[in-house]
């Protein structure tokens, strides 16, 4: 095993900074109230972590943050004045301390991009669950996580996944993938070959099993080629 991240990603979506400025507090504050290891964090820095400049959590700070994590063009001879590329959105990274060693990257506000570049998200990276000193992995704590990240996205689906199933599926660019725990908007499914479904918000959410460490290669795969037969998992644009 290795990281794992809670993954939640959507398609071309444009909105205002401010917007998900407000859209991030809530969920920070949200996770924060599920675990405590997720109720405070750190800019990214040049050692990754920068344990002297905690972030404030407000929604005009995180909007601040997001306005310097927009995404500007290069200046060029013929154009050598800069300026925002406004469908690209704005971005931005957080960390919590090496102890407990969890990511949060957001990226969001982007629309009508071309077919090379990378989708809205925002994940949650955790250590392996062998190292993981937060809980996290603890069946209801993750499926409240999931549901946060559903509320507060808006999601067009949410994955919690790692590499090595990442890489047993292969999937064409912009396709979702399975996990340990899925959800999959405006999809509405009751009967699937591996773990229980469960409706919620505008979709559903497949729990592949009871624990993390219980889900194998075997499993990810079956569901995988199901969801993909039912045109369950399809690009996300």
């Amino acid at each position: 095993m290795e990281e794992s991240r809670c993954f939640a990603y959507w398609g071309s979506r444009s909105q205002s900074i401010a917007d998900v400025g407000r859209q991030w507090a809530g969920f920070i504050a949200d996770i924060g109230r599920l675990n405590p290891a997720l109720s405070h964090w750190f800019t990214q820095g040049k050692k990754r972590y920068r344990l002297d400049k905690p972030v404030d959590l407000d929604a005009a700070s995180l909007t601040a943050r997001l306005e310097a994590g927009r995404h500007w063009s290069d200046a060029t001879i013929e154009e050598p004045q800069r300026y925002i590329i406004k469908e690209l959105g704005f971005s931005d990274i957080l960390v919590n301390n090496p102890q407990l060693d969890v990511a949060m990257a957001l990226q969001a506000g982007a629309y009508d991009l071309p077919k090379t570049l990378p989708l809205n998200s925002c994940y949650l990276e955790f250590r392996d669950p062998r190292e993981d000193t937060t809980g996290i992995y603890d069946p209801d704590m993750a499926f409240n996580l999931v549901k946060c990240q559903i509320t507060h996205w808006n999601p067009d689906a949410v994955t919690w996944e790692n590499r090595p199933w990442l890489y047993l599926q292969d999937p064409p660019d912009f396709y979702p993938i399975v996990g340990w725990i899925n959800y999959f908007k405006n999809v509405h499914l009751t009967d699937v070959p591996i773990g229980k479904t469960i409706p919620f918000n505008e979709g559903t959410i497949i729990q592949t099993a009871p624990h993390y460490q219980d889900v194998t290669d075997h499993m990810i795969t079956t569901l995988h080629h199901h969801l993909l037969a039912n045109g369950t998992l399809k690009p996300i644009r």
